[in-house]
């Protein structure tokens, strides 16, 4: 098995968070939150979280760990989510963490994952966006070393990609196509169908008017861009 890179680290996270962000908001994995909570709550009470314990029965977590699988994601993310979602579990998230934004004049709210993908501490070297989302900050502690800064440094280049992209490479077209065919694959279709949708304009979830550039000729040039930028599972 090939070692994992710096730059392969970095680029898993991007997509962890860019797949964490839509996935959020997706009104089907919202669906099978509430609906998953709804039992739990209905056999342990209302204060029930979705944290693999000793308190709920074996087939209980295992049914976490199912949804959690299905939409690819590591069982944190999926804590974060459904325990601050519902309010009624754990406690919610900070409100800096649920940002309302607008768009085509109704009101959402974009969920940011815990812990930030971006937000790294050790050895005295913090690592973090700023409020407005246009600097990378690294705080220095007093007793931080060169190595010490030198060994965070992928997370100041995990940082600058989610901030200001990719440099001398053309910005991957939007996220929504790369969601839409996840939740293609996840219904057990293949690329062949997903292609006919796409080039149809009939593909759930895609909206080739939100600003897509790219155009994708043949299910092959698809299943490729796919393949770059689907979901994966950090080590986190």
């Amino acid at each position: 098995m090939t070692e994992r890179t710096s730059k392969d680290n970095i680029d898993i996270e991007v997509r962890r968070y860019q797949h964490l962000q839509a996935t959020y908001q997706d009104a089907d994995f919202i669906n099978a939150v509430n609906a998953l909570r709804t039992k739990l709550l209905a056999k342990y009470g209302e204060r029930v979280s979705f944290q693999i314990d000793s308190v709920k029965a074996s087939e209980d977590n295992q049914k976490i760990i199912a949804l959690a699988d299905k939409w690819i994601m590591n069982i944190k993310d999926l804590v974060y989510f459904a325990d601050g979602y519902s309010g009624q579990a754990t406690a919610a998230p900070p409100e800096k963490n649920r940002i309302t934004v607008t768009k085509d004049g109704k009101r959402r709210i974009r969920v940011l994952p815990v812990p930030h993908p971006v937000v790294k501490t050790t050895k005295d070297i913090r690592i973090t966006i700023s409020d407005d989302d246009s600097k990378v900050i690294i705080e220095i502690g007093p007793y931080a070393t060169k190595p010490d800064l030198l060994a965070n440094w992928s997370g100041v280049k995990l940082a600058q990609k989610l901030l200001y992209g990719e440099k001398k490479r053309k910005p991957a077209e939007s996220y929504e196509l790369v969601h839409a065919i996840f939740k293609a694959r996840m219904a057990g279709h293949g690329f062949l169908q997903i292609y006919w949708q796409y080039e149809e304009e009939k593909l759930p979830g895609y909206d080739k008017e939100q600003g897509h550039s790219k155009k994708h000729t043949d299910y092959q040039s698809l299943e490729r861009y796919y393949d770059r930028h689907k979901p994966v599972l950090s080590d986190s």
